[in-house]
Parts: structure tokens; sequence; C-alpha cells
């Protein structure tokens, strides 16, 4: 779609320059013929933890009217500031069921609307919106869009029952269909005809990673099927078999993306003369000269399909969604599409010899249909073209409806009382700091730095302790992976909660535990319940450490809340109510439900590990303390407590980054009651540093080891965008 993207508008805009946001920017680069198209590399992961936060500070200082380009520190965020009109080619969005796929979805709105920029969702398939999160999400960002184009009347029927502004959506259909074949790959797919499969009447098979994937989770053996298709197409029907990865990336053995390992394997268990492969990846052009050279397509690929009905090719299709009916409607060939729960290799051979019968029929509403779905197809570069060139391009906010006031309301409410939660904590802490400033004077004059240093190891183990007891979670609730694999998606995580929300710490581990085929209900239910030990641990410690320091009588009110804390971690931590817990909130969002493979024993197990693990940071604490002043041994227990307590409710201040500002006045409140103010508000601040360096330290080094085998980037980015799916 990229291809025909650039074709098509450049032809209507003369001079009009591209930027391909890649998630592959080394293979796309590699790809890449045009001098009108840059590559600029923008992975799933680097879009989350740093272009999201980086976007999201960038808006607001736009709506300040501060200067704010200064904080666009990557070729993709420079790339979105320049541009004149973001596209988005995802070709399917915001559909239910496709988990953190959600969050790569929401970020591909939310990251242009944040600088200003209208997008443009070229033809692509939307819903079911079912799902509670997937429909709130596409009824809070699709108005936010300059344009929707909807790919066919399943989509449309979807986007009609989330009631968006008049004159958002319009019908279309796939851009691919528009696309030219270049001369070049003309050529190259006659010396592919050399094979000796084209000595007979060939049949193209193009298979597909995910339909595999999805065949396995039903128990259904995707690669015995193909081998006995293409076995039964060359030894029975006389045909020759041409094996196409229509999606590859060289080099690289994950099949994200990736057909070849897929079509590798198919072609070695085929074992016939007649079978071809070409290993290696074809561009767009080549795909569909090759798809257009064959007499029949057998297609688990959605644009090898789009190849097959642009060639006028009789195209068998099996997949997985309502994208592949709603394209064939056009044609009326529906009937042909074959979905993937039914891959046996009887059906697959029936549906076959139905296509060859019908072969005439077929190629006759192929002629029919062809020309006016061509015709539909270039809506797509039109609207770019009248987004580009005249008033109308402008973000949905400016052109559709304005927001509810009842909706700004509550937006500005929520963000006066994150405002004055803030504002009083560094008020507390900036009293403080002045009422004592002379102590924090005299404790600068005799601060020593052996005690910093000493404490720093012991910061790093804490670090290292907490990735172990993660795997040791991970093991027991999701599956045996490298206890160094799992201790460093915890490190690499760390980097998340110094970002608003304290969601993107959760997004950091879903990316690698989902990229080997783990649920990702699994990641977030031993996720939730990491959170929860690590809570119930400090609790404890901190209760122990007020009773020993304080007694049962200076504790007096605060008895009641803390043993009802206690109890309410307990049951939380159960793993028969987090379970069920886990499960409505799944239930909600239109997802199956997931049994915890977990005792109670276990929860007990890691929480006692987490105390352990909290003892020895208190050590480290109470070390660092020592550079400001003596720290009696009998308040140990008691300082521990206080810096897991004040670390839990900083992490339960959602809207304040690594809780900063809540966290310094929490410990600086509980520490004065044992130190003098002055000093409690400097150990608060030395110990936010502290904690910072050996948490950014360690998530570098885990960062740094696991992308020793990764691929380079690629060029900066001008002025016309293109997000991919």
């Amino acid at each position: 779609m990229l291809r025909a993207a650039v074709q098509q508008i450049s032809r209507l805009v003369p001079g009009v320059r591209f930027t391909l946001l890649s998630l592959y920017p080394a293979d796309d680069a590699a790809e890449n013929r045009d001098p009108a198209l840059k590559i600029a590399p923008l992975s799933p992961l680097s879009m989350v933890a740093v272009a999201f936060p980086l976007a999201l500070l960038a808006g607001l200082l736009r709506r300040l009217r501060l200067p704010y380009r200064f904080v666009l520190r990557t070729p993709a965020l420079r790339a979105l500031d320049a541009a004149d009109l973001v596209i988005d080619l995802s070709g399917i969005s915001f559909v239910d069921g496709r988990g953190t796929i959600i969050i790569y979805n929401v970020l591909v709105v939310l990251l242009p609307v944040l600088l200003g920029k209208p997008l443009l969702k070229y033809a692509q398939a939307l819903g079911p919106f079912r799902g509670r999160l997937n429909r709130f999400c596409a009824r809070w960002l699709l108005p936010k869009t300059a344009r929707i184009v909807a790919r066919g009347r399943i989509t449309r029927a979807h986007l009609d029952e989330l009631g968006l502004p008049p004159g958002l959506v319009v019908d279309s259909t796939d851009a691919a269909f528009a696309m030219e074949v270049d001369p070049q790959a003309q050529a190259a797919v006659e010396a592919l005809r050399r094979e000796k499969a084209f000595s007979r009447p060939v049949v193209a098979v193009s298979a597909s990673s995910v339909v595999e994937r999805l065949c396995a989770a039903r128990g259904i053996d995707y690669l015995a099927r193909m081998v006995e298709l293409i076995r039964w197409l060359i030894d029975e029907k006389g045909y020759g078999v041409c094996l196409v990865a229509h999606s590859a990336r060289p080099g690289r053995e994950s099949v994200k993306n990736n057909d070849l390992p897929v079509c590798r394997r198919i072609a070695r268990e085929v074992a016939r003369d007649f079978c071809c492969f070409p290993d290696r990846a074809l561009n767009a052009g080549e795909l569909r000269a090759l798809i257009g050279s064959c007499r029949f397509l057998v297609a688990a690929r959605f644009h090898a399909m789009i190849a097959g009905l642009a060639t006028r090719t009789p195209t068998l299709q099996v997949g997985w969604s309502h994208k592949y009916t709603e394209v064939l409607e056009l044609f009326d060939l529906q009937e042909y599409a074959l979905d993937y729960a039914r891959v046996t290799g009887a059906g697959l051979r029936e549906m076959f010899e139905r296509v060859e019968r019908e072969e005439t029929e077929i190629r006759a509403k192929l002629a029919d249909r062809l020309p006016e779905v061509v015709e539909l197809s270039l809506i797509n570069a039109r609207l770019a073209a009248e987004l580009l060139g005249g008033p109308r391009a402008t973000t949905s906010e400016q052109t559709h409806r304005e927001p509810a006031k009842a909706g700004r309301a509550l937006k500005l409410a929520s963000t006066l009382a994150k405002v004055l939660v803030l504002g009083c904590c560094f008020a507390y802490l900036g009293a403080v700091l002045v009422r004592n400033f002379e102590d924090l004077q005299a404790a600068r004059q005799t601060l020593r730095l052996w005690p910093i240093i000493a404490s720093f190891p012991l910061a790093v183990l804490y670090l290292i302790g907490r990735g172990l007891v993660w795997h040791l979670m991970v093991r027991r609730m999701v599956g045996r992976f490298s206890a160094g694999a799992d201790v460093r998606c915890w490190l690499s995580s760390l980097l998340g909660k110094y970002l608003p929300g304290k969601v993107f710490a959760l997004l950091g581990r879903l990316y690698m535990y989902q990229s080997n085929g783990v649920r990702s209900a699994q990641v977030t239910a031993c996720f939730l319940l990491e959170a929860a030990c690590a809570a119930l641990a400090a609790l404890l410690i901190a209760v122990v450490g007020m009773l020993w320091t304080w007694g049962p009588d200076r504790i007096g009110a605060l008895a009641a809340p803390a043993a009802l804390l206690v109890a309410g971690l307990i049951i939380a931590t159960h793993p028969g109510v987090l379970g069920r817990l886990m499960n409505i909130g799944l239930r909600m969002a239109g997802r199956s439900p997931i049994v915890l493979n977990v005792r109670w024993h276990d929860v007990a197990g890691w929480t006692a590990l987490m105390a352990v693990n909290w003892l020895g940071l208190g050590l480290g604490f109470h070390l660092l303390l020592g550079a400001l002043t003596a720290a009696p041994a009998h308040l140990y227990v008691f300082l521990t407590g206080t810096f897991a307590a004040a670390g839990i409710i900083g992490i339960l201040a959602i809207f304040a980054p690594a809780g900063l500002g809540v966290r310094e006045g929490v410990m600086t409140a509980l520490l004065a009651t044992v130190l003098p103010p002055g000093i409690a508000v400097a150990a608060a601040l030395l110990t936010r540093l502290w904690m910072t360096l050996a948490e950014a330290g360690c998530a570098g080094v885990a960062l740094l080891l696991g992308r020793r085998a990764t691929a380079p980037a690629a060029a900066p980015s001008r002025e016309l965008e293109h997000v991919p799916g």
C-alpha cells in the first residue's frame, strides 16, 4: 500500500516528499529506490517509551504557546513536526481481541494530534467495537482524525455504530489496487519464470506466519495442511507451485511480519521439483507481477489477495478477519474466502477445485468489476491531495464537533486535582527547607561521600533481587524463560515508571513476552501480583517499624487504616480473588478468561522474598543517611519501612512520574518524626537522586545487553509521514 500511496499522491501533488516511520528501518532503507521517500525509525518500544512522552510534553508546551521543538529529540518526532499531513497505513486498527496492539493503534493517532498535525487513516479495516476498552479508545480518538477511509461495507457498518461526526468517514477500498508495476519488477519476474515449476500452469501459494500462529492456537497443523495441498497440486492436479513470502524480513528468524521462515519449512517438506520458492524479499511490484503470471492463487496474506484480484487471477483466500470478505464483496467473490479455522486438507482441496471449476465466471467478474474498484481506490490519494492543498487539511478538533462541555469540565477538574496534590507536596517540602535552612547548611558542610558510595551496590542488588523475584513469578505463572531474560526485561521496564500514568513499565514487559507468544493477560496478572506482593511486604515492614519505634500509643489513629490496608492486600493477593478480578476486566474488554496457576503459599513465598529484598535496600538507605547524619541502629527497621511505604505511595500516585514529589513528601513527613526536619527533607531528596541513578544505570545496562543483536537505525524525515502497520 505504501508504493501505491507514493505513486498516486506524487501524481496529484508534484514535488511532494515522503517519510516512512518504519518498524524495520534497515530493511526498508535497503528496499527503497525512491529519492522522494526517506526512512525514519520508529519501533513500538521507542514509540511507547520515548516518542509518546516527548510528544506529550511538546503538546503541552504547544497549547501554552511556548517553544516546544527542542523537545523533539528523535528523527520520527522531527519528521512528524515537519509534516503537512500524516497518513496511517496500518491496514487494520481498533479491532477487538488483538491484545496490546490497541496501544499501537492509540499512539498512531495521538502522536500527530499532540503535535497539531492532520491524520488521514488510509483505507483500512476497523472494528468490531464490542470490547469496552477498544470501543472507548475508538470513540475517543477517531473523531480527532481529519478523515477515515473505510475499506468496505463491514468496516463502514462498524464505524456507523460509533456515531462519528458526519463527513468524517469516507467509503473507498484498498489503495494498493491502483499500484502500477514498473518494468524492473517485470524483468525480475521473467527471470524467476525460468524455474522448472513454470513449465506447467502455476498456482501461487502465499503462506502466512499470522495464519500459522492462529491455527496453532486451535490445534491445527497449518504447515502440514499447506504441504499436503502443494503436493496434491503437483502430484495429482499437474500444476507447478510457486511459494510466495508476501511479507519478508531477510536475515531474521522472527516470524513477526515475516513469512520467510514458514515458507522455508513448507518448501523443505514439499521436496518436489515442480515447487519453486524465491527465498528473498520481493518488492511490491515483483510480488504483483509474479502472482499475475500464475493461473491461480491460494492467498493467506491480505495484500497477496489484493495482488491476485488486481491482476485478475482467480483467488482462494484463507483469512482471519472481515477485512478479506469486505474487499471480495466488491467483486461478488466473497464465497471464495475460507476461514482459517476450516483449514483442513479436505476443505482446502474442495475449495480449490471449486475455484478451478468456476475459473471462467471468476475471471469474468474480475474483468467486469476491476476498473470500478481501481477508480474507487484512488479516493485515498485524492483525499490526501485535498488535505495537503486546501483549508480542509486540519485536525478534526477544528473541522468536526467541539468536545462536550461536561467532558472539558471533568478533564479540567482532574488536572486541577493533580496539580493541587503535587503543589501541596512541593509546598510542604519547600516550607521544611526554608524553616530548616541552617540545618541543611550544616549538613552540607559535613556531607560524607563514602556512605553514598558504599550504599550504591546495595541499591543495585535490590533491583536485581526484584528482577529475580519477577523471574520466579514468571516461571510459575507464564512459562519458562531464562533468569537472565526475565531480569533484563524487569530492569529495562524501570524507565517506564518515570513516565506519567504508570502503565509504561507494564507495556515494556508486555512487548517482550507477547513477542514470545505469551498472552498479555498472563503478563498483566503477573505484573499486578508482583505489585501487590511488593506493597504488602512494604506495608508489613512499615507497620513493624512504626510499632518498634513509636510504640502502640503513638500510632493511635493510624492503627485501624493500616490494619485494613494489610487485610485488603492479603485478600487482593489471594490467587482466587486476583483471578476473578482479572477475568472481570478481561470480559469487559471482550477477551477470553485466564486461569492463574498459583497457590496461596506461592504468594506468601514471593511476599517474604520481597520483604527480604526491602530489608536489604533498607540497609543501603541506612548507610546513605550516614552521609548526612548519624542514624542509630535501632531505627533500621523504621527507616526501611519508611522508604518502602513512601515508594509504594509514590507508585499509587499515577499522575506523578516515579511518584515525584509525593514520595519525597511522605518520606519527609515520616523521617521528621525521628530526625531533624531539615535532615529529613535532605535525605528524601538525596534518596531520589540515589535511586534514580541506580535504576537508570541498571536499565541502561539491561537495554544494551538486550540490543546486542538488533539492526541499526536509519535516516531522518521530511514532510509527509506514513505510519505502517
